[in-house]
């Protein structure tokens, strides 16, 4: 059925299968102005505009615009379905996952729904295949997904014939109606975003009363488990002549990336600027969606694997791991996992969890019982002693002009009993921290071979980056107080550097407790 021509801007180039005659209209309901929450009308292809204040928000081919810039993600730059293995299969298999992990609690009918973050259509493609659902709404930061996602539900023949729209969002644009949907989902979305509470206050808010958002994210003490027993083996491998250096580089990378995330937690200065920001701990997740007013929370597993090898296979398979690399891990993963993973309970002994948010029938929402606190990262097991042992670190810092910005240059390393989380700067009156956590095995292979500090905290102990100080600072030399931040925010004091600009570098190193 072709789309007529005064169908205007709601399906605009769009297929006709993935919006029936007329949905434009309804569709419209879903939305508001960003400015000041009145309604929109559509008057052109090209744009909707508000009723009152005469806003305008774009529509590109089709796709309703609220972004509109303002926010882009990394992995535009890859081909997404290929590296993450996305085709119809996937599809069915995720929603199969999800459904089975929900058991009772997933709806029969998903009404007006809300997906965020919908990508390709991973999830989109089996979800409008297999469930009920009179209009669904599609959204991601990224237009090109959309695009994707769009061919691929066009491509599927939208069996249903339920009506969709797509519209860009990055879960901080106030463009949707409040009471406006029945269900929202979306699946490894929330931890690309840098506020959390306050997304799931406004996910709240345009739920209708009694209206259920599921979510899928990873687990924290899950990845903490993985990323242990994976600097385990490695610390291992660094000896086998069989393993190249690609492959300790591929799998240290992973390691890194995950542990700075864990060992971060909380800290948005750090994680604001990484496309993967969170994981997660049930607990606080659930005091978060609760503050934001939500009734019922449920931290469901989502896939269990006790012992951690499905999921690292998954994973190492993504990064492109060699067969004879991961067939080495294989043969040590049985006695390395142990140490970490038999302490999990049992809801988190699976890599994600499926959040269950229900809203409350009333037409008054209720107050938050609880202040949402920033989770703390617990210790990785150290080996008896560890305690008395001290945190050492080996640091070069410079100090540069940056066009009108000053700032401080960060290379080295720290390695400590307790996972170590930043190097904090601090100097006139402006602290600013340097994640730790890139892959070093020279540190494993040099300084920790037999001083007992945990494998993953020497593979991951180094620092690279830059400290921005800002285009106030006039002064060409400054007094930088220098600390390492470990776990629980304890401060390592490692001393007091004057730092000149365009002068050599300094050095500071030492032993500290």
């Amino acid at each position: 059925m072709a789309v007529p021509p005064d169908d205007h801007a709601m399906s605009a180039n769009m297929p006709a299968a993935n919006v029936p005659a007329g949905s434009h209209q309804q569709a419209l309901a879903f939305f508001q102005c960003m400015q000041c929450g009145n309604a929109l009308t559509s008057h052109s292809p090209t744009e909707l505009t508000c009723n009152t204040c005469k806003t305008a928000v774009p529509v590109l081919d089709g796709i309703i615009d609220f972004v509109d810039g303002s926010a882009t993600t990394a992995l535009d730059a890859i081909d997404y379905d290929d590296r993450y293995g996305i085709n119809d299969e996937h599809s069915l298999n995720l929603y199969t996952l999800l459904r089975s992990s929900s058991g009772p609690l997933w709806p029969k009918d998903l009404g007006d729904a809300l997906e965020v973050g919908c990508g390709t259509g991973g999830l989109s493609l089996a979800l409008l295949g297999n469930v009920c659902a009179r209009h669904v709404v599609l959204t991601d930061v990224s237009p090109k997904m959309l695009r994707q996602c769009r061919q691929r539900l066009h491509d599927a023949n939208n069996p249903r014939g339920t009506a969709t729209t797509f519209a860009t969002y990055a879960g901080t644009q106030n463009c949707f109606r409040p009471n406006t949907f029945d269900t929202c989902f979306g699946t490894a979305v929330v931890h690309h975003i840098t506020d959390v509470t306050g997304f799931l206050s406004h996910v709240h808010t345009v739920l209708k009363p009694g209206g259920c958002a599921f979510f899928m994210e990873p687990s924290l003490p899950f990845h903490r488990a993985l990323t242990a027993t994976v600097a385990d083996i490695v610390a291992d491998l660094l000896h086998d002549p069989r393993i190249s250096d690609n492959a300790i580089s591929l799998m240290l990378n992973w390691t890194g990336e995950v542990h700075c995330n864990i060992v971060n937690t909380g800290d948005i200065e750090v994680l604001a600027e990484r496309e993967d920001k969170h994981l997660f701990d049930p607990d606080t997740f659930a005091a978060w969606a609760e503050s934001a007013g939500f009734a019922r929370v449920a931290a469901l597993p989502c896939g269990l694997d006790p012992t951690g090898w499905g999921t690292v296979q998954v994973y190492f398979h993504q990064t492109g791991l060699s067969t004879q690399a991961l067939a080495a891990v294989e043969q040590l993963w049985p006695a390395k996992h142990t140490a970490h993973f038999a302490g999990l309970a049992v809801r988190d002994q699976s890599p994600s969890y499926l959040f269950r948010l229900k809203k409350g029938t009333s037409a008054h929402p209720r107050p938050a019982t609880a202040t949402a606190t920033t989770p703390t990262t617990a210790p990785v097991s150290a080996p008896l002693g560890a305690a008395t042992l001290p945190t050492r670190t080996w640091l070069v810092l410079g100090l540069h002009r940056r066009g009108q910005d000053l700032e401080i240059s960060v290379a080295g390393w720290c390695l400590s009993a307790e996972p170590a989380r930043s190097v904090r700067f601090a100097t006139c009156g402006v602290i600013r921290r340097v994640p730790i956590w890139r892959p070093r095995p020279d540190v494993q292979r040099e300084v920790n071979r037999n001083a007992g500090y945990p494998p993953l905290h020497a593979l991951c102990s180094g620092i690279e980056g830059t400290a921005r100080l800002g285009p106030d600072l006039a002064l060409d030399t400054i007094d930088v107080e220098v600390a390492i931040v470990t776990a629980g925010d304890v401060l390592r004091p490692c001393g007091t550097v004057s730092l000149t600009v365009g002068a050599p570098n300094v050095e500071i190193g030492g032993s500290f407790h």
